[in-house]
């Protein structure tokens, strides 16, 4: 997503922070320190020849049961967020660029051999036993913690279930989905940190209503002075996600809520309630982001969106406006906002998936029509978004032009489709030795050959 939010609150430091023990005195060598946590003997050694120490004779042995110290490079979990890596070992969790060069420690102490880390919205979180002491022999994941990728605080996440022990857990779009090893069960919940704070070290529920109307005034001439820049107004707190924003521009914020309503058995947002100012609705979402957008396409209309990730990713975005104390639907495609482009002039280009030849992304734009709603921009051709090679069977006569009765040949080998007609009866293709042309069909059929694309082509990308 090119778009970036431009909108930087203040943020408090006020984490609740690990207790971590107290460090060893700079004048014992780490490697006795070690032996000494592990070991339980402060004048033991371990060398690669033998066992020995200091008041014993040389090569006298170690008792059989007493194990040398674990190896504190030892890497239990890696994971990769956008070019940076990040490791769990004994001693903490660390940040290392691609080269696996340049790391810093942003978590002490030990994490667990499984944390199962994911990194959302600025924040690495993990599982880990929240009771833990350095040294204790046994260990039990009953948290979810997280630290702050900037300011480095850390803290847990309020839980629905106490004293319970945690299995795995995932977080997606700011849904967190916690599954319980004891007792058996799973919780879906929208996931909130209480030590989020919007302004001056307070949350966005304990604002006066003087800070959170100056708050939504200022989120506005933001969104107005850098039209086409979608910005991430998020607040989560339990159960809700909010915001203030000056949606119709009379200089007073409306407070804007998204939350759940009546039984959602599958998703916490399965039925949710979007509230702007005195207006609200209600509707279905199979799996609706915990996460409020807004954009201004022109510089002057303020636009919420909202995004439903369908049963087998089948993105749906969906744009709303408030006017006159009630709040409309303004427009909706079948896309993923994050993977679309939005330019300054407020055209979005995104992909639609198509059934045409094959399964593939064509690529169209829309933009906010006259009556305030999101319009296709209509388009004589659209390009394909693959761009795959696939073999061409046998001979194939091809178009100059779209419509055109005159045709060359071209041989059989490597073809790939450039383009598509409006009314998806016509291709460009492109020739492994250069040559373009356009092919005929209908209903899947080769008009010229009459012959179906699965008979005329090879390695066509057919989605389930």
């Amino acid at each position: 997503m090119v778009s970036v939010p431009i909108i930087i609150l203040a943020i408090a430091a006020c984490g609740v922070f690990l207790t971590i023990p107290e460090a060893v005195s700079e004048d014992v060598p780490d490697e006795e320190w070690v032996s000494e946590l592990f070991l339980g003997a402060e004048d033991t050694l371990v060398s690669g020849a033998g066992t020995e120490t200091a008041d014993s004779p040389q090569g006298e042995e170690m008792p059989p049961d007493v194990e040398p110290g674990p190896d504190l490079t030892e890497v239990y979990e890696e994971i990769n967020d956008n070019g940076v890596i990040y490791q769990a070992r004994w001693d903490g969790i660390y940040r290392l660029d691609e080269t696996g060069e340049n790391e810093e420690r942003i978590y002490e102490g030990l994490a667990g051999t499984n944390p199962m880390m994911t990194v959302f919205e600025g924040r690495l979180y993990f599982k880990t036993d929240k009771e833990y002491n350095e040294g204790a022999l046994d260990w039990a994941d009953n948290t979810i913690r997280w630290v702050d990728l900037k300011m480095f605080d850390t803290g847990d996440l309020s839980l629905v279930r106490k004293d319970a022990l945690i299995s795995e857990f995932y977080i997606r779009d700011g849904v967190i989905t916690v599954c319980y090893a004891y007792p058996d069960a799973v919780d879906d919940m929208m996931l909130y940190v209480d030590e989020d704070t919007v302004s001056g070290g307070r949350r966005i529920t304990e604002l006066s209503e003087q800070e959170a109307n100056w708050l939504g005034v200022q989120v506005r001439q933001s969104l107005v002075q850098n039209p086409g820049t979608l910005v991430n107004i998020s607040n989560r707190v339990r159960n809700q996600n909010r915001a203030y924003l000056d949606m119709d521009g009379d200089g007073v914020a409306e407070e804007i809520v998204l939350e759940p309503f009546g039984e959602n058995p599958n998703h916490p947002l399965q039925n949710y309630r979007l509230r702007i100012g005195n207006g609200e609705l209600e509707r279905y979402g199979y799996n609706l982001a915990n996460i409020l957008w807004a954009v201004s396409l022109d510089g002057q209309e303020i636009l919420l969106v909202l995004y439903d990730d369908g049963p087998s990713w089948d993105p749906y975005t969906y744009f709303y406006r408030y006017q006159n104390g009630r709040v409309y639907e303004a427009g909706s495609f079948e896309e993923e906002i994050r993977l679309c482009e939005i330019s300054p002039e407020g055209i979005i280009t995104g992909g639609l998936r198509k059934e045409i030849v094959q399964t593939d992304w064509i690529e169209v734009q829309w933009r906010l029509g006259a009556d305030g709603r999101i319009e296709e921009i209509p388009q004589e051709v659209y390009a394909f978004r693959n761009g795959n090679w696939v073999e061409l069977y046998e001979e194939l006569p091809l178009h100059p032009a779209i419509g055109d009765i005159q045709t060359f040949s071209v041989e059989p080998q490597m073809v790939r489709f450039l383009q598509t007609s409006a009314d998806w009866s016509w291709i460009l293709i492109e020739t492994e030795d250069g040559q373009q042309g356009w092919v005929h069909l209908e209903k899947f059929n080769v008009v010229e050959l009459e012959k179906n694309v699965m008979d005329v082509f090879a390695g066509l990308y057919l989605a389930g």
